[in-house]
């Protein structure tokens, strides 16, 4: 905002005036005060957040102190032979990943634990893509066998993939598209998947995601 000359005068006289009732020191003197009091509002907000994350850090730590090797399911196992389970250890690595971000619940957000297909990725040692295709694929072996046989109408598969995401991640994909929309932000369905997989931890492609957004009444 630009400054007016009747501002300008205003500022010179409150200048004027306080140097003629409190003198040059007594304006040091205030500016030092004011210098004081930010430091010590910086200080503070500091050690708010210091301790915020201190107990961020100490919930975490109770509840990974609270977790049992039983609460932990398996896969069935459809190959006994270690050396050709690879798809049952991505899934129930998968499984472990999103137990224990279930059970953090906001605390998984900032930590490794938010993002479960880059978690395993690095656990496991493959790719990101490997952890989302092998873990979806097998999650449940008899049905994801059972639903390859049968036809189903675009209808049926936007129901499908829209029923994939929770109502929060909903929401957040909705908020995240009025955001992008008000602020003429250009989006395409590669960049919404990349957001969706940060965001939510979305674990599928771009084709499902196509079909979620169909599913939600979304024409994209």
């Amino acid at each position: 905002m630009e400054e007016t000359p009747r501002k300008r005068n205003q500022f010179t006289a409150n200048v004027d005036e306080a140097l003629h009732n409190e003198g040059v020191d007594g304006l040091e003197e205030r500016k030092k005060k004011a210098i004081a009091e930010e430091a010590e509002k910086k200080k503070k907000k500091e050690e708010m957040a210091a301790k915020k994350k201190l107990e961020q850090a100490q919930a975490i730590g109770m509840m990974f102190m609270s977790l049992k090797f039983e609460e932990f399911s398996k896969q069935t196992r459809l190959n006994e032979m270690v050396r050709c389970r690879g798809e049952d250890l991505v899934s129930n690595f998968r499984d472990a990943a999103l137990f224990i971000k279930n059970r953090m619940g906001n605390l998984a957000e900032g930590t490794i634990f938010n993002n479960v297909a880059q978690l395993g990725a690095v656990f496991l040692g493959v790719d990101r893509s490997t952890v989302l295709y092998r873990s979806e694929r097998l999650t449940n072996p008899g049905e994801a066998r059972a639903w390859r046989k049968v036809k189903l109408s675009r209808k049926q598969l936007r129901h499908r993939a829209a029923s994939k995401l929770t109502s929060d991640d909903k929401k957040q994909l909705l908020g995240y598209l009025q955001t992008c929309w008000k602020e003429e932000k250009p989006v395409t369905l590669l960049s919404l998947l990349e957001w969706a997989r940060e965001a939510i931890d979305f674990q599928y492609g771009k084709p499902t995601l196509g079909y979620v957004l169909g599913g939600m009444g979304l024409a994209f």
